[in-house]
């Protein structure tokens, strides 16, 4: 219907019929590609991001795998800067929002933008 790859979560199909129209997917898909550049589930337009984590929040950073494509540098405060190329940047602006004020976005803008209008929503919230 949209003709691009989409990735759905089987536990939200509510219905599904049989079709006689025959599927045939791009021939340059492999999954384990596609599936490697997302930072979760969704997947978009090819990003890089960088994010700033505390010191707090950096030894937990730097003690795992969070992506393939993950460089992190060191600060001389002890705080890091997280770079990675994301397939999308859904999953990774819900990771970002977890870490709450141990991270925040210096790149790319629109990510930065969208968990800035986030925070004023929340803000309005519990005002």
């Amino acid at each position: 219907m949209r003709h691009e790859i989409r990735t759905f979560a089987c536990d939200r199909i509510r219905n599904f019929a049989v079709s006689d129209e025959p599927f045939t997917g791009p021939d340059d898909f492999e999954i384990d590609g596609y599936l490697q550049s997302s930072f979760g589930v969704f997947h978009g337009r090819m990003t890089r991001v960088k994010i700033w984590f505390s010191p707090e929040a950096a030894m937990h950073i730097k003690e795992r795998q969070w992506h393939d494509s993950q460089e992190i540098l060191d600060q001389p405060d002890g705080s890091i800067i997280f770079s990675a190329e994301t397939a999308g940047i859904h999953d990774i602006r819900i990771w970002v929002r977890s870490w709450g004020s141990k991270a925040r976005v210096p790149a790319p803008e629109s990510l930065k933008e969208m968990i800035t209008s986030e925070i004023e929503a929340l803000n309005r919230l519990y005002e």
